[in-house]
């Protein structure tokens, strides 16, 4: 239970550790964060670092500097990107229990869109400022695109990948921007392992620079059109028995895009999608007039990065499993 410090209590200040080392000094030289429009001590909340994705202010490492800071409220994706209605989150053993396609019932909401606590203030303010907007023109340009050539909706009962194509013609749009968006989010996703693993890959990202992402590494983008449903996936180990390879990825997924990281073993990954790693070698402020996409539609009916297959090629894959152990 809280303690309330009795001088506390008019100022209504809370410390939700009895044993706060800060407890016990004046006002004035204790560190408060506002959570949930409450004033609450900064030390007692302190990131514990196995959190992947907090949903409370406190004080942690950035995932994209690495700096010990307060860290703010960041949206995955940026909010105007179709991220503003209200979600609802599912544990893994969720999406494992249930039937291909099937509704996974109710869960705990997140009003207002996917958001989590893992940026500080200077990270989050300046990805969203220089970055963000274009990744929301992006997801709007894709967004007009399905309301003028629609997505196959057969294509998830075919055993088959889809792809989609897409040609804009008018209008700026700055790749170097986007790729530092998506990238942005996906150290987010990874747990911060991306720029831990890249440090060129969080200069990038703060100082515009252009950069390669290492060998082992890659960036992969396919469309994704459902609007019902989404993943977010932390770095996975792949194990391939016979060829003794181990591959290390995570993804997201959120209407309209679908990303892959993949941390190591690139040579190794079976991953669809369209290699946009290469994007971060544009600068920020490189434009092109338009932009043509070629990517799979991605679908989402499991809990493995990268899995982008069909309701009907899963359900074949089953069947294929199972008649292999009878």
């Amino acid at each position: 239970m809280p303690t309330f410090a009795p001088y506390l209590d008019a100022s209504g200040l809370v410390h939700t550790e009895p044993a706060c080392p800060l407890a016990t000094l004046p006002v004035r030289q204790q560190r408060w964060t506002d959570v949930a429009d409450r004033n609450r001590c900064l030390t007692c909340t302190r990131r514990d670092e196995r959190v992947l994705y907090p949903t409370h202010p406190a004080e942690g490492k950035c995932r994209i500097c690495g700096e010990t800071r307060l860290l703010t409220q960041e949206h995955v994706p940026p909010q105007a990107a179709f991220n503003w209605d209200t979600a609802q989150r599912h544990s893994g053993d969720e999406w494992m229990a249930a039937e291909p396609g099937s509704d996974l019932g109710p869960g705990p909401e997140h009003q207002g869109g996917i958001s989590t606590y893992t940026l500080c203030g200077a990270c989050n303010s300046l990805t969203g400022t220089r970055y963000g907007t274009e990744y929301v023109r992006w997801a709007g340009a894709l967004h007009e695109g399905f309301q003028r050539v629609p997505p196959d909706p057969e294509g998830d009962d075919e055993v088959q990948t889809h792809y989609y194509e897409l040609e804009v013609r008018d209008g700026e749009f700055y790749a170097g921007r986007f790729i530092r968006q998506v990238l942005s989010t996906l150290a987010t996703v990874s747990g911060g392992a991306l720029t831990r693993i890249a440090p060129q890959v969080k200069d990038a990202i703060l100082s515009g620079a252009t950069a390669e992402l290492p060998d082992d590494m890659g960036v992969y983008m396919a469309v994704f059109p459902e609007r019902k449903r989404g993943r977010i996936l932390p770095p996975m180990a792949e194990a391939d028995i016979a060829s003794k390879t181990v591959t290390l990825l995570c993804d997201f997924m959120h209407y309209p895009f679908a990303f892959v990281l993949v941390l190591a073993g690139r040579e190794h990954a079976r991953v669809t999608g369209a290699d946009i790693g290469g994007m971060l070698m544009q600068s920020p402020d490189e434009v092109a007039t338009g932009f043509h996409l070629s990517t799979p539609i991605a679908r989402c009916h499991t809990v493995f990065p990268g899995d982008y297959r069909s309701r009907a090629e899963l359900e074949a894959d089953i069947a294929a499993s199972s008649r292999a152990n009878e």
